[in-house]
């Protein structure tokens, strides 16, 4: 299955898009979608205001451009609100307790944006509202084969800035492995818009890319892998986990 987009780099500021840009997507949308695509956004106007209102503005000039494009703002520092997000088990920032903007797909949940899809970052968010759209993603078949055999319920941080061309592909491979596998959740996090978690996991180069399991990091490293080498990484933290658990079963 080809690759539906490959946008050059889009730089999202200031929540606006440039028209170059608004008539790819337009065209690349007419092309592409399918299904509805529903997202929730939690925004935090207490910590990260400006770009809780970034994420507005993001999310409402997509849905200008197709109608098949809805979303749900939800104010994460209301009662009902944090309770939506720790349903959702979203509550991972408990060093900063920032609670937006955090982007999750209402027909995969596991695929999640923590802080703003931005730079580089929005060809991953793109692909993804094609991908649920269209509910298929491109991977090789030996690896998709690989991660339908996760059983045991992981999450994959990525630490990612705008900037950095090569922490796409890692949020890439994360969501298309959760997209495939309810078990594993991938998350992106911003390190800009969550900077004591990002400190928590010592980020000192992107990508960072951790294994959690149980709320705690099981395997770590840093720079981009191809696919395979992805899934061997997740393979070894299984073999951990599992044989931990039979340590301590």
């Amino acid at each position: 299955m080809q690759r539906y987009i490959r946008f050059p780099y889009i730089a999202v500021a200031m929540g606006l898009l440039k028209e170059e840009d608004r008539q790819a997507l337009k065209e690349s949308f007419e092309k592409n979608l399918k299904d509805i695509v529903e997202i929730t956004i939690f925004l935090d106007n207490e910590k990260n205001r400006d770009s809780s209102n970034t994420a507005k503005n993001i999310i409402n000039e997509l849905m200008s451009l197709d109608s098949r494009i809805k979303a749900k703002f939800v104010d994460a520092r209301s009662e009902n609100g944090y309770k939506l997000l720790k349903e959702y088990n979203l509550d991972i920032d408990t060093f900063g307790d920032r609670r937006g903007p955090i982007f999750i797909f209402n027909k995969k949940p596991e695929i999640v944006y923590y802080g703003l899809p931005a730079g580089w970052e929005f060809v991953a968010f793109i692909e993804d509202i094609i991908a649920i759209s269209r509910n298929e993603v491109d991977l090789p078949p030996k690896v998709a084969e690989k991660i339908a055999k996760v059983d045991t319920p992981i999450d994959i941080y990525v630490f990612v800035t705008p900037e950095c061309p090569y922490c796409t592909h890692m949020t890439q491979y994360a969501h298309k492995f959760a997209f495939l596998n309810n078990k594993i959740r991938g998350v992106m996090i911003n390190v800009y818009e969550f900077p004591e978690l990002s400190e928590a996991f010592h980020i000192q180069a992107v990508p960072k890319n951790v294994i959690v399991y149980n709320g705690k990091s099981i395997l770590e490293w840093e720079g981009a892998v191809p696919e395979a080498t992805f899934v061997e990484h997740i393979e070894r933290a299984l073999v951990d986990i599992k044989g931990s658990s039979n340590k301590h079963g």
